[in-house]
């Protein structure tokens, strides 16, 4: 039976059910060409089922358009590089054949202090193939981004439906915008295209479990108050605590939940006592942390981070411009400002940049607090955004800029977007609901055009290069990329890190692994100037972790003598000007240099200079290369069992985590028996 509907039929605003207009309908049966006359009633049931359909119809079909919408866009960035921190990171992975190597992998990761071993366990599906399974792994981080939107939108309709602000079914409709505006936001693509940083949308996964729980547990308050409260805070304890051990910031869930409570559950039909326990939890958990991160102030906000290059003073006084600029580039799409390296980011150096940006601020709360009684969206999303940030741009001396910050902070912006455009008076909603498809469908083209850029290496390298041209870090990834590309021709390589050096003239990695390259396929004149170069602003240059790895390479290069005029004696003078260097002469660089140092004066033949540094190295970490130096210069003098006792003295260290120590002990037991061996061997 075909029907054509004939009559108006006429909708209320706020999802009611449909109401007609007196009217008939005409239905024609296949089987003869005479229309029957349907009665009013008989109009009313069939117009009430066609809408109650297509409203069905459209709640599924639009959500799984946009999810795979999200996939198809990201996926075309599959193919992309591995970073920096990806190899430092996951390189053990090629190497995980036993029970105690998987151990070391998962507990002693160095990315945070908890070591994050639920992110680390995430990787272990990768390990066979690795590194050719990045691609597989980095859809995986996909899957993980999908999952965080539906639990988004889930948790925007859970929130407007507490509020009690809109009809149900257009809450729905403002989740779902939310949550296609975050699952689309070209500002979140570096956090699923760097592999690595599935450790935040892993932490996220499991944070929003649990806030999500917390805010569907309100329904049970009326009528089973203790029962509420004790599923509201147990799910929010269990899933923080996972979200913690995936990276730290998962601490910050707390955070929101309360946001939740303070802005959006004010008006719940909550009992008191309970509202004021959870309350009083959660200002706890707030005021601890408020605790720790004045705790990580230092006594001298001025003095420089010489790791980082600026004082925590200068971070705290930049934040302010990079959180706005953050909100900027998550509102307004800018195809250029993307990527993973933004190392290049300077602190302010004046006042009038974070007066003027925390002015902007406090006029955008304000303004906030007085449309708080009509609609407290615009607050929320603005205490959502700080509460987001709390960790990573405040007092920890982390770097100033990084845009997988924003991952779940930038929401409260989102669903605040898509609540005004479509809370518009009715005579306005049909064009205001028009204007926000199209932005969210530009969105798209713009992920799409950005996910593009970074499946194809080459072309995302050179993108990031020539936005980003003091970015030591986007030069080094092109000039690795054009070495591979090229077959070992350092050329173009070299090229690329000369432009970078000039850009950034304290930037000594990019010095460093310039030189590298031009080893053996420069003029010895050419090679000596740019040592020389080197040499001469090592004792001021920024400290970068690129730096350190480039001087073991060049340190071989010259025992082999194939970096000629470059000696060993000049490499020493280098190490030694770089522990004058504030960036360098403390924490891990110190320990690296130091080792370095009695490397190259044992290779000189210095033993009592060698032990000297190796002492100082000692000092301040313990590792097993440190260790072997140790034992190989005991060795050489023939002290058998002094090389033995030193070993046994290093079983069971206090530093290294109780489920990894057994491994630990192993590597020495190995190291031990080498020893003997040697030991042994000399005898006979």
């Amino acid at each position: 039976m075909d029907a054509w509907l004939l009559s108006r039929v006429n909708h209320t605003q706020q999802g009611s059910e449909p109401r007609l207009r007196t009217g008939v309908l005409f239905v024609w049966e296949s089987s003869t060409t005479q229309p029957i006359l349907m009665s009013t009633p008989a109009l009313g049931r069939f117009a009430k089922y066609s809408h109650t359909h297509r409203t069905v119809l459209i709640k599924w079909v639009l959500p799984l358009l946009v999810i795979a919408l999200t996939w198809y866009a990201y996926n075309k960035g599959a193919t992309g590089s591995l970073f920096y921190d990806d190899l430092s990171n996951l390189s053990a992975l090629t190497n995980l054949e036993t029970h105690e190597a998987i151990k070391v992998f998962l507990f002693d990761g160095s990315s945070g202090p908890t070591g994050r071993p639920l992110a680390l366990a995430s990787f272990l599906p990768h390990a066979q193939g690795w590194p050719a399974s990045h691609i597989t792994a980095r859809q995986f981080n996909f899957i993980i981004h999908l999952f965080n939107g539906v639990l988004l939108g889930w948790l925007g309709y859970a929130l407007l439906t507490l509020a009690d602000q809109t009809s149900p079914l257009r809450s729905y409709f403002i989740a779902l915008s939310a949550a296609s505006i975050w699952l689309f936001s070209p500002l979140l693509v570096s956090t699923n295209l760097i592999l690595i940083q599935r450790m935040t949308s892993l932490s996220a996964l499991f944070g929003l479990v649990g806030l999500l729980t917390y805010v569907l547990g309100y329904r049970l308050l009326a009528n089973h108050p203790r029962t509420g409260v004790t599923i509201q805070l147990g799910a929010l304890a269990l899933f923080t605590a996972l979200a913690i051990l995936s990276k730290e910031s998962g601490a910050l869930f707390p955070i929101y939940a309360l946001v939740i409570e303070a802005g959006i559950a004010k008006s719940a039909s909550i009992a008191v006592p309970m509202r004021r326990l959870r309350l009083g939890i959660l200002y706890l958990l707030l005021i601890a942390l408020a605790i720790y991160l004045i705790k990580e102030l230092p006594n001298d906000l001025t003095a420089q981070l010489g790791h980082r290059g600026f004082s925590v003073l200068e971070r705290l006084r930049t934040q302010p411009g990079i959180l706005w600029e953050y909100i900027r580039l998550a509102v307004v799409p800018d195809l250029t400002a993307y990527g993973p390296f933004h190392d290049d980011v300077k602190a302010a150096n004046s006042m009038w940049s974070p007066l003027i940006a925390t002015s902007a601020f406090i006029m955008l709360t304000w303004l906030a607090l007085r449309m708080r009684l009509r609609s407290p969206w615009l607050l929320f999303a603005i205490l959502w955004f700080f509460a987001g940030h709390l960790i990573e741009s405040t007092t920890i001396p982390l770097e100033l800029y990084f845009e997988h910050r924003n991952y779940i902070a930038i929401f409260g912006f989102f669903l605040a977007i898509s609540y005004y455009a479509l809370t518009v008076p009715q005579k306005y909603l049909k064009l205001s609901a028009s204007a926000l498809v199209i932005y969210i469908t530009s969105l798209w083209t713009v992920l799409f055009m950005l996910a593009n850029i970074w499946g194809n290496p080459l072309e995302a390298g050179e993108n990031w290069v020539r936005n980003h041209p003091e970015s030591s870090r986007a030069a080094m990834s092109l000039s690795a990329l054009y070495y591979e590309e090229l077959g070992g021709e350092s050329t173009v390589s070299r090229q690329v890190l000369d432009r970078a050096a000039e850009a950034c003239p304290s930037c000594l990695d990019v010095r460093v692994q310039s030189l590298l390259y031009a080893c053996g396929n420069e003029e010895t004149a050419e090679i000596s100037n740019r040592f020389k170069k080197l040499l001469l602003d090592a004792r001021t240059g920024l400290g970068t972790p690129a730096t350190l790895d480039s001087i073991y390479p060049l340190r071989e290069f010259a025992n082999k003598d194939q970096c000629a005029p470059v000696t060993l004696d000049q490499i020493m003078r280098l190490i030694q000007s770089l522990l004058d260097n504030p960036a360098f002469n403390s924490g891990s660089f110190g320990i690296h240099l130091h080792y370095l140092a009695a490397l190259t004066s044992y290779d000189l033949g210095n033993q009592e200079e060698a032990r000297r540094y190796l002492a100082a190295a000692e000092r301040s970490g313990t590792a097993f290369n440190i260790i072997g130096l140790r034992v190989q210069m005991l060795m050489d003098q023939d002290k058998v069992s002094e090389a033995v006792g030193f070993l046994e003295s290093k079983k069971n260290p206090s530093h290294i985590s109780a489920q990894t120590r057994g491994y630990w002990n192993e590597q020495i037991d190995e190291m031990i028996e080498k020893v003997r061996n040697a030991a042994n061997a000399g005898t006979e």
